[in-house]
């Protein structure tokens, strides 16, 4: 008799023990600590009680550090507004310190997938060379010696030709029609609302040029300035920012000091514009936006 009370005993305590372990690894990734689109897995028999699964390039604990493209620096936005480079021999771009990849001097991409040499894109005529004016930006100018022989070119339509000041101010050059020698620091540059080189074209910036729908939904141009996303995936929306949620799954906003504070309405969908993710329900495991399993 001792012996079957000590065994029901044992059989007790062991399946507290799991219950116990279980709602742990439940709420290890209730908190979404995973970032870049992480995928959080409960581990028990881990430190913290959970993995993240990182996405595309991403690494670290939380898939917080993305390796910079060549040419490109990790920069770090301080709280006052200024950049702060990080040793050069650092190793990725951590985005919970609130840094970022950025293109060196003379280089232009985004910093994480390419960063091109600013000349080698310009090209340049009439024995004019390409020079840097800012880092950021370069013109064409006459090669040392050669100006005579720079030739008078045509800006693009919608361009203008400007004269380059002193401290790097430019002002509109006073003739009226349209041809610009490439001498003493002159040159072609689309008007205000368009963009190209300034010769060959310039081409009007539309409101799909600033990429403004999100989770892969694709834009469309309108012909009064306004545009329209496609949304795909089970996401709605103006900018395809509403995601639905996955089943045994709700909607919970993250405020800034990481606290988890739940929806009152619409549980089953998020609004990515204002800090929403989906998280599974007290008793389910999944990344809340496919799946959500006991």
């Amino acid at each position: 008799m001792k012996g079957l009370a000590f065994y029901l005993l044992l059989v007790v305590a062991l399946m507290v023990c799991v219950f116990v372990s279980h709602t742990a690894a439940n709420s290890a990734c209730d908190s979404q600590p995973c970032l870049n689109n992480g995928v959080c897995v409960n581990r028990a028999d881990i430190p913290h009680g959970f993995e993240c699964k990182c996405r595309g390039n991403t690494y670290g604990k939380w898939c917080n550090k993305v390796p910079c493209a060549a040419h490109a620096e990790c920069i770090e936005v301080k709280m006052s507004g200024n950049l702060k480079k990080r040793p050069l021999n650092s190793a990725g771009c951590n985005a919970k310190n609130d840094q970022y990849c950025l293109c060196q001097k003379n280089f232009f991409g985004n910093g994480y997938m390419s960063c091109s040499e600013i000349c080698e894109d310009r090209s340049c005529s009439n024995n004019r060379t390409c020079v840097y004016l800012d880092g950021r930006d370069a013109k064409c100018q006459c090669s040392e010696g050669s100006v005579s022989t720079c030739k008078k070119v045509s800006c693009a339509a919608n361009a203008e030709c400007v004269l380059e000041k002193q401290y790097g101010k430019i002002e509109k050059k006073p003739e009226e029609n349209n041809d610009c020698f490439q001498s003493s620091g002159r040159y072609c540059v689309c008007k205000k609302g368009f963009k190209g080189n300034g010769y060959s074209s310039c081409t009007k910036i539309t409101a799909c040029d600033s990429q403004p729908c999100l989770n892969g939904g694709t834009c469309t141009d309108l012909d009064n300035g306004d545009f329209r996303c496609h949304c795909s995936g089970g996401t709605s929306g103006r900018v395809c920012n509403i995601v639905s949620c996955a089943t045994n799954a709700e909607c919970v906003v993250k405020l800034k000091d990481g606290t988890i504070k739940k929806k009152i309405r619409n549980h089953d969908e998020c609004d990515k514009l204002y800090h929403q993710y989906c998280i599974c329900k007290n008793g389910y495991q999944g990344d809340g936006y496919t799946t959500c399993v006991r």
